[in-house]
C-alpha cells in the first residue's frame, strides 16, 4: 500500500464515458491521498455522476472547464489544484493494477517514471517505453517500415530501467520537478506533449525511467472525439516537437514531409472512422 499522504492522481477526461469511474475507483482502492479529475468535456449524465462522486468522496476534487482546453493545459490545472508530493498522471480509460501506486512512489526526485501500460489481454501496449523521437523513426514507425521508436517488442526488464521517453497515459513526477519544468507545454493540444516534457526534463539534467512493476490496463479509444480531429492534433504535435526540439535537419525535413504526412494521417483517420 502506498503512503497516501504523498500521491496525488490527476485524471483529465473528455467524453470518456463510464471508463473514467473505473480509473477513479482503482485509485481509491489503493488509498491515493487525493484524486483530481479535470473535465474537458463530458455528457450531462457523466458530469452529474462525477459531481455526486466528488460530494461523496472527500479526497476527490472535480474541476469542470467551460471548454476543451487541451490535455496538457488540463493536466497543469489539475497539478496546481493538487497537494501531494508526487504527481501521478493517469488516463481516464486506464485502470491501476494492484500495488501500482506503491511502485510509483519509488519515483525519485529529478526523475520521471513511466509505468507498464497493458491491453485488456495483458499484452504491453505500444508507447509505454520509447527511444528518442527522431524524424526518421517517426516516419518509419508511421509507415510500418521499422519501428525503432517504441520498445514494446524488446524484452521486458525486471527492474526500473532508464529509457528515453515514457507515455503520458501513466507516469509520475515529483511536484517540485514538475513546477521547475513549468508543467506541460500547453501549445501541444493533444499528443506528443509527453515526449516534449521528457525531452525538456533530460535537457535540464533529469532522468526518465520505466518501471515494469507499476502496471495499468489501458482500454484506449473510449473518447468520442472524432478520429480525424485526433489525428490532426497528433500531426500538429509532431510539427511543434520537431520545430521546437529537432536539429536543423529535422526542422527542414519536417517542413518538407509535412504535406505528405498530413494527408496520410487524415486518410488513415477517415478510413478508421468508416470502419467504426
Amino acid at each position: 500500500m502506498s503512503d497516501n499522504k504523498r500521491i496525488s492522481i490527476i485524471i483529465v477526461t473528455y467524453h470518456t464515458g463510464d471508463a473514467v469511474f473505473d480509473a477513479i475507483n482503482s485509485a481509491l482502492l489503493q488509498d491515493a491521498f487525493e484524486i483530481i479529475v479535470v473535465d474537458n468535456g463530458n455528457d450531462d449524465g457523466t458530469r452529474c455522476r462525477l459531481q455526486q462522486m466528488s460530494i461523496d468522496t472527500p479526497n476527490l476534487t472535480y474541476i469542470i472547464n467551460n471548454e476543451n482546453i487541451g490535455f496538457g493545459a488540463a493536466c497543469n490545472k489539475g497539478a496546481k489544484a493538487s497537494k501531494g508530493e508526487i504527481l501521478v498522471f493517469l488516463n481516464p480509460d486506464a485502470k491501476l493494477e494492484e500495488n501500482a501506486l506503491f511502485e510509483m512512489e519509488k519515483t525519485a526526485p529529478n526523475q520521471i517514471m513511466g509505468g507498464l501500460i497493458k491491453n485488456h489481454d495483458g499484452i504491453e501496449q505500444r508507447g509505454a517505453r520509447r527511444n528518442e523521437l527522431t524524424l526518421k523513426n517517426a516516419i518509419f514507425a508511421f509507415m510500418g517500415i521499422k519501428d525503432e521508436f517504441n520498445l514494446d517488442k524488446n524484452p521486458m526488464p525486471n527492474e526500473i530501467t532508464p529509457v528515453a521517453n515514457i507515455s503520458g497515459a501513466f507516469f509520475a513526477i515529483h511536484r517540485s520537478d514538475f513546477k521547475n519544468l513549468k508543467g506541460f507545454d500547453e501549445k501541444f493540444f493533444l499528443h506528443v506533449e509527453d515526449i516534449d516534457i521528457c525531452t525538456r526534463f533530460k535537457k535540464a539534467g533529469g532522468d526518465v525511467v520505466f518501471n515494469p512493476n507499476a502496471q495499468a490496463f489501458h482500454i484506449g479509444g473510449t473518447s468520442k472525439a472524432l478520429k480525424i480531429r485526433v489525428e490532426y492534433y497528433k500531426f500538429m504535435g509532431f510539427g511543434r516537437f520537431f520545430i521546437k526540439n529537432g536539429n536543423w535537419g529535422e526542422k527542414i525535413g519536417f517542413l518538407f514531409v509535412a504535406p505528405f504526412l498530413f494527408l496520410a494521417m487524415m486518410f488513415r483517420a477517415i478510413i478508421s472512422q468508416k470502419r467504426h
